[in-house]
């Protein structure tokens, strides 16, 4: 998943300065193309609005699957590729966003369903580490609070990847 430089200022703000932020209601759109870290290529028309209710599960393995399945009915004629979690139901913030394992044909008047479990949030990489990556994933998507008292830091021989080896 791509994670939008605004989320990542919000994490960042959280992580090194204890600025803490509220979890939004999350709403989920539809794209057309790939949103980048800006949200580009929404799905537009008639027929066409962004999803409330997704909730999500426990994480585990950097990983959290949608808990409800979403379903648009009457769209426009599209192609999506892509969806993204925002913070509003219309304009509002741009969070998350991944790619669909196949693009939808959708004819005038069709519908997209994303399943229960289907729809993930992931947040795996760029060495921030296994605790840091559930909690950032439990904090935006679930509410789930976490707290960094204290910040070290360390010298590695190698990279020390997720887990801190090599120190």
């Amino acid at each position: 998943m791509t994670v939008s430089n605004y989320m990542e200022n919000l994490v960042m703000d959280k992580v090194f300065s204890g600025v803490n932020f509220t979890t939004p209601t999350l709403y989920v759109a539809l794209h057309t193309a790939d949103p980048g870290e800006t949200g580009t290529s929404e799905a537009v028309g008639t027929g066409y609005v962004r999803k409330a209710g997704v909730a999500f599960g426990t994480t585990a393995d950097w990983v959290s699957y949608s808990t409800v399945t979403l379903l648009w009915t009457g769209l426009p004629t599209m192609t999506v590729t892509h969806v993204a979690v925002c913070d509003a139901l219309s304009g509002g913030n741009y969070l998350w966003s991944g790619p669909l394992i196949d693009s939808v044909t959708v004819q005038a008047g069709g519908r997209v369903r994303i399943l229960a479990d289907a729809l993930q949030a992931i947040q795996n990489g760029g060495g921030t580490g296994n605790y840091l990556e559930t909690a950032i994933i439990d904090k935006v998507f679930r509410g789930v609070n976490f707290t960094i008292t204290t910040k070290y830091l360390s010298l590695h021989t190698a990279d020390p990847n997720e887990v801190g080896i090599a120190e």
